[in-house]
């Protein structure tokens, strides 16, 4: 009698250990994928393991990426996932510098629905070589469902840039237009300085303008020779609500 009573003891602890994993599994720690978070060891491969299983699961869940610096490469956060993901950075990711590991994107989304970013950390490219691209004559591709929200910049070249007529050094076939769609951007709540006179760049494709792009909110300086911050927009025409300054996407813009 006493051992049933204890097995029983026994099977409920279980089963109470198994069902706060089953709430608990919802989070997928880096760190517990062999994260260091140290700055100087190489943490690519824990986040995209984190983010695999996240993307399996079959229930929403969260990436976290804790305080702490990440030295990462590229970082591939690709789906279908079967339920939603939220990518938690409240620590700093820092590109590597070694350029050999980023040919191509340094942190791409792609096919993923449902997707949120937040936490308030860093993305730090470490300069233009981890610039995240759209080139002129690109292949056909969709970007949808983007939100930048509540961010502060601190001296930042164009803080709010959309180009899709990026060509440096006239290497791309600039006469073709992008044949990536880019549409429902929500530009919300960014502020701060800008280290450009343009401060906001929305530059779209002539073959595919940007559809439902919205400004609110926003409230970047420009404390240089030239004058106050300005806009430049091409081939889009956004919403445009609340306090915006540099006036956005207007013929006096």
């Amino acid at each position: 009698m006493g051992f049933e009573m204890m097995a029983a003891g026994v099977a409920y602890h279980l089963c109470f250990l198994l069902l706060v994993t089953q709430v608990k599994g919802s989070n997928f720690d880096v760190k517990a994928y062999g994260a260091k978070a140290n700055g100087m060891t190489d943490d690519t491969k824990a986040i995209n393991s984190a983010w695999k299983d996240a993307c399996a699961a079959k229930e929403a869940s969260t990436v976290v990426i804790a305080k702490g610096n990440y030295m990462v490469g590229p970082l591939k956060f690709e789906g279908p996932c079967t339920a939603p993901v939220t990518v938690k950075v409240q620590g700093t990711l820092k590109a590597t510098a070694d350029p050999k590991r980023l040919r191509d994107d340094w942190v791409a989304f792609r096919n993923v629905e449902g997707l949120t970013v937040s936490g308030g950390g860093i993305f730090d490219g470490q300069g233009a070589i981890a610039w995240i691209k759209t080139w002129p004559a690109s292949p056909s591709g969709v970007a949808s469902n983007v939100n930048f929200e509540d961010i502060i910049m601190k001296n930042v070249s164009n803080p709010i840039l959309i180009d899709q007529e990026y060509c440096p050094y006239n290497n791309c076939l600039a006469k073709v237009p992008s044949r990536v769609k880019i549409s429902d951007v929500r530009f919300e709540g960014i502020r701060g300085t800008s280290a450009t006179q343009v401060a906001v760049k929305i530059v779209c494709s002539r073959g595919l303008p940007c559809q439902n792009v919205s400004v609110e909110d926003i409230n970047l300086v420009y404390n240089g020779k030239e004058g106050s911050s300005t806009s430049l927009c091409a081939n889009v025409k956004p919403q445009v609500s609340g306090k915006v300054f540099p006036a956005t996407c207007t013929p006096s813009a």
